[in-house]
């Protein structure tokens, strides 16, 4: 069972000894489920999320995606620490995918999700972003320091760890955020900036440290993108970031990159 005493490698030994049971219990819910998706005759071939207790009394959820000639699985483990719930999603090549309790704050306050209980905000996270697909970010002096996960809500920013074989998902970023006004990020946020507080006070430094986080996003997704774009829209999308940059006070992108691809867990 997983405890909040445990090291890194005591939950990675407990996760991988525990799976073996609950890959056993997928396989039979992914005959059942083929079997239920025969008798429909339909087309229609929808996921399905199980919830499961082990025998070690670990607490597991898994999404299961039927095909004729195979089943995708998707198993998430996730236990209460001294932070809050954390989560652990296995990849196919033993990998281990973590998301911590301050993750999952950032998603619920990004994506504005009016959802109270911890445990139903992990569900429609996975639900929804079972699947991402990571990339390795550069950022300083054309070295590889974190890793940017693109799902269907938006992306993850976080640490990929090579020796462990996992990946730390520090923060997100929602579609509405890096998108948002024809996908720009300095007109989403360009008024804020702005705002004066009595005519004395500057712009807001909410605002500001969530313009410095949309930057560090963006210049990623540019960099990862660029060889799709023509020159033109190129240029000035470019000219647009180093808009968005100048208004944002020296030292907090650092920071930003930092809380996003830095060390630590939140």
């Amino acid at each position: 069972m997983l405890l909040p005493t445990m090291n890194e490698k005591e939950i990675r030994r407990e996760i991988f000894a525990d799976h073996e049971v609950v890959q056993r219990k997928m396989d039979h819910d992914a005959r059942r489920q083929w079997r239920v998706v025969l008798k429909s005759r339909t087309k229609d071939n929808p996921p399905v999320m199980y919830d499961y207790r082990s025998p070690q009394k670990n607490t597991w959820l898994y999404i299961i995606k039927t095909y004729k000639k195979r089943n995708v699985f998707y198993p998430i483990i996730y236990y209460y620490n001294k932070r809050g719930l954390t989560a652990y999603q296995l990849t196919e090549k033993d990998g281990l995918l973590i998301y911590t309790s301050h993750f999952f704050t950032r998603f619920r306050e990004r994506m504005s999700l009016d959802i109270a209980d911890p445990l139903e905000l992990l569900k429609r996270f996975f639900w929804v972003n079972h699947e991402i697909n990571y990339e390795d970010v550069n950022y300083r002096d054309g070295q590889v320091d974190g890793v940017m996960g693109v799902c269907v809500d938006g992306i993850t920013l976080g640490k990929r760890d090579n020796i462990a074989n996992s990946t730390l998902n520090r923060t997100f970023l929602s579609k509405k955020m890096m998108f948002a006004h024809q996908q720009m990020p300095h007109r989403y946020m360009k008024h804020d900036l702005d705002r004066k507080v009595k005519g004395e006070k500057g712009p807001d430094p909410n605002k500001l440290e969530a313009a410095a986080l949309m930057y560090v996003g963006m210049e990623n997704l540019l960099k990862l993108n660029a060889y799709k774009l023509d020159e033109e829209h190129l240029v000035n999308l470019r000219k647009q970031l180093e808009e968005t940059k100048g208004m944002i006070p020296e030292g907090m992108i650092d920071e930003m990159k930092r809380q996003a691809f830095g060390k630590g867990e939140d």
